[in-house]
């Protein structure tokens, strides 16, 4: 009986040791090419958090950057995501409202109104550029601009391919 607690304390342990340090690792992320394709049609900014995230090695991320990281991602990141679904929402629909007959002005405003979308992604891909910015070291900064954000993007082209 003692060795079953034992065993079923240490095993408890471990398990939550491994949990623990789950929490401490980079939440990678599997981009689908579909969103992959959305995206760089969306905007031109650079989409940081997911290099970031799959590159914790290369970039010797520390459990706290890898633990803010994944906090920023769940909270801010599902707002670029909604952003760019409603581009292209809103795309698709123009596209459809103007073969069907749409008059110059309403296809006018609904151009405008995409604008001021894209404007809002930019604003937040920029200030989403400081965060990361701000939370890596400037030698992690620099090996993320220089080699890692460059072969994640050149990548993900291949992947459209």
């Amino acid at each position: 009986m003692r060795k079953l607690f034992v065993a079923a304390v240490t095993g408890s342990l471990l398990i939550a040791s491994s949990f623990a340090h789950a929490q401490d690792a980079c939440v990678k992320v599997q981009p689908k090419v579909e969103d992959i394709r959305a995206n760089f049609h969306a905007n031109y900014m650079p989409n940081f958090i997911p290099v970031v995230v799959n590159s914790e090695e290369a970039l010797n991320l520390t459990a706290e950057q890898c633990k803010t990281f994944n906090e920023f991602r769940t909270t801010k990141g599902k707002n670029g995501k909604k952003l760019i679904n409603k581009i292209h929402e809103m795309e698709s629909e123009s596209q459809k409202i103007a073969l069907a007959g749409a008059g110059l002005e309403e296809m006018k405003n609904r151009h405008a109104k995409i604008a001021e979308l894209r404007a809002k992604l930019m604003e937040g891909k920029m200030k989403c550029h400081q965060f990361v910015k701000k939370t890596l070291t400037a030698e992690q900064y620099d090996k993320l601009i220089n080699e890692v954000y460059p072969s994640m993007i050149a990548m993900a082209k291949e992947k459209l391919k």
